[in-house]
């Protein structure tokens, strides 16, 4: 049978574990989120780009996407990046790697630095203005209506204006009716970027 201070040290010892695994447990947890926000971006122009292959020390490569969205890797040449995510251009890569230059080729794709993406809010929002989209995260129309402050009592949520200008210069506006966003499917799941534009008007009472 155990004494009284063997008791107390054995319980010492258990609290000292069950706090270290939920510090272990604390730490993970927000790194995995954070693993997955970065598994789930979409390159865009701006964004810088490090590839490596394993065992191929001349490949490696750091490299900015360029205004059209276009990278130059070694022996593939120009490859479209943006719009994709780090999982899908790696599975990319590897097809394209592997099918005329090297064989089963391990690519790992690391995002060294970010480009500053801002989207304009304007009309009837509480805080109109450039709303910065975060690193290594993505906005939706409504994520970046909510970082604006959302609509005011005088907005019209049926009459949301997107607006996106092209690299030509030309642009495109969407209405938006964000009662119905279940209408919008392709919308509301979609990411705004860099440059776009959502226009709140006021109600016509």
């Amino acid at each position: 049978m155990m004494t009284l201070k063997a008791l107390s040290k054995h319980f010492s010892n258990t609290c000292k574990t069950i706090a270290t695994l939920a510090f272990a447990v604390a730490c993970i947890a927000p790194l995995k989120g954070r693993e997955d926000t970065k598994a789930n971006y979409q390159l865009s122009p701006g964004d810088t780009l490090q590839m490596s292959i394993l065992q191929e020390p001349d490949m490696k490569t750091e490299v900015r996407v360029s205004i059209d969205g276009t990278i130059q890797l070694p022996l593939v040449g120009e490859v479209q990046v943006a719009g994709k995510s780090l999982p899908e251009l790696r599975k990319e890569l590897y097809t394209a790697y592997d099918s005329k230059y090297l064989v089963r080729p391990q690519i790992a794709l690391n995002i060294k630095e970010y480009a500053q993406r801002r989207v304009r809010v304007r009309g009837e929002v509480n805080k109109p203005g450039f709303v910065l989209i975060p690193p290594e995260e993505n906005f939706t129309l409504i994520d970046v209506i909510t970082a604006a402050g959302d609509i005011t009592p005088s907005g019209n949520e049926r009459k949301v204006e997107l607006r996106r200008f092209d690299r030509d210069g030309s642009s495109s506006t969407q209405t938006i009716d964000l009662s119905q966003l279940d209408r919008y499917p392709e919308l509301s799941q979609s990411y705004l970027k860099d440059g776009d534009e959502v226009i709140v008007p006021e109600k016509l009472f």
